[in-house]
């Protein structure tokens, strides 16, 4: 979530923690509202107040109180990175019926200049080739690797970039955020996959492949906005197809309710039959 710290996540590349943030999946919409009650101060860095000294935010705990039929939601399927298949597709269509049903108004849109994502998170998760990982591994003594690990030192360690560079991607990282808010100036939600597939094989995600069939929740890790994701469906093989819900910077409040009214129209996590 938006406003969540991030003083529990791991540092990847470079000591580089701003493309990451928590989001909660297969954890019951309740856990979240109880976790995220300690954060409901109004407190905002001048530098993030969108309207100016002053401006008061929702807190997290009045979830309960957006009125649902008041919210204009944006709903797309594919991304323009990696298409999704049939069962996600048709997963996040289902929640946006439940949302057109509960008085919501669902308009099927995309924002303009989404399919830059991987790009720009492959960039800023890469930009050092590799020596933050290095240095930490260093700093603490390990010598022996994960195997996953290995695959993400493999995998940025082809795309180190120079200072004059990096200071490029940078000024493109704040365009895309520029454009990406200017998207939200008529809508207060968005609704789209967490990702292209199921669950996949595990080591996956640390392949080029596996990344980019997560550039559906990176494009709100480069925004930073408050997001929740919700089991909404099924796949053929039995696996859990989650429902990404975005709001407004600064709209958890949002997002927890319209993640909260899915996942009692869905019923939620499920455990699996094993």
């Amino acid at each position: 979530m938006g406003r969540l710290g991030a003083r529990t996540l791991a540092v990847l590349a470079g000591g580089f923690t701003g493309p990451h943030r928590a989001g909660p999946y297969d954890h019951p919409h309740h856990d979240w509202s109880v976790l995220c009650e300690p954060s409901h101060h109004t407190w905002c860095p001048a530098s993030h107040r969108p309207t100016g000294i002053g401006h008061v935010y929702p807190t997290l705990w009045q979830c309960q109180h957006v009125d649902l039929k008041t919210l204009r939601v944006a709903m797309h399927t594919d991304n323009g990175i990696v298409s999704p298949i049939r069962a996600t597709v048709e997963t996040v269509q289902a929640a946006a019926a439940a949302l057109a049903d509960a008085g919501m108004a669902v308009t099927t849109a995309r924002p303009a200049g989404i399919e830059q994502t991987f790009d720009l998170f492959l960039g800023l998760f890469a930009a050092d080739g590799g020596a933050g990982i290095h240095m930490l591994l260093q700093l603490y003594g390990t010598t022996e690797l994960s195997p996953s690990l290995q695959s993400v030192l493999e995998l940025v360690g082809t795309h180190p970039m120079s200072t004059a560079q990096f200071g490029g991607l940078m000024v493109q990282w704040d365009m895309f955020r520029s454009t990406m808010l200017s998207f939200m100036e008529t809508y207060d939600v968005i609704l789209c996959p967490m990702c292209a597939f199921p669950a996949p094989p595990h080591g996956y995600s640390y392949s080029v492949e596996g990344l980019r069939s997560y550039s559906y929740t990176q494009t709100y890790n480069l925004t930073g906005w408050p997001g929740a994701v919700v089991r909404g469906g099924t796949s053929p093989e039995g696996l859990p197809i989650g429902v990404q819900i975005v709001a407004r910077p600064w709209r958890e409040d949002v997002a927890l309710a319209v993640a909260q009214y899915l996942e009692n129209t869905f019923g939620g996590w499920k455990a699996p039959s094993l």
